[in-house]
């Protein structure tokens, strides 16, 4: 599991490279890396569905003092550019706590779409777009 885990998480650092290279727009940016992230999701499907419980270490780095586990810098590191980006370019709302938005950011597409994707069988372009609907649109400027 560690190393199918360890392949998956490759992958996506791979396939967002050049959106976080990219020098469009915050928001653009932040819509091509979700999907890309549900693109590789949907190759490890199986996989992620699987891990959505278990507390494997693959996404989590040691608990902080509350006990609580932080989801790993490498997976919140690309979004915390994008929505950084976003606010200095005025197309994505300025968050207070970059790191806390793009940690729940991560968690709630990546593994909304997994579950809409396979314990819902919603087809990859109803769970891509309701999900990336309701995430980006939240992170517009009022």
């Amino acid at each position: 599991m560690a190393g199918l885990s360890g392949r998956a998480a490759a992958e996506l650092r791979v396939v967002l490279f050049p959106v976080l290279a990219s020098t469009a727009p915050g928001r653009e940016r932040l819509e091509r890396a979700l999907a890309a992230l549900f693109q590789v999701a949907d190759r490890h499907l199986p996989l992620l569905a699987g891990l959505f419980d278990g507390d494997d270490g693959v996404f989590h780095d040691a608990a902080d003092d509350t006990g609580a586990l932080p989801t790993a810098a490498v997976f919140v590191a690309p979004f915390v550019r994008l929505l950084a980006d976003g606010a200095a370019d005025g197309t994505l709302a300025v968050q207070d706590d970059p790191v806390e938005a793009a940690t729940v950011l991560f968690n709630t597409a990546g593994w909304g779409y997994v579950q809409l994707r396979h314990s819902q069988r919603w087809p990859p372009e109803r769970a891509r777009d309701g999900v990336m609907a309701l995430v980006v649109g939240g992170l517009l400027p009022r």
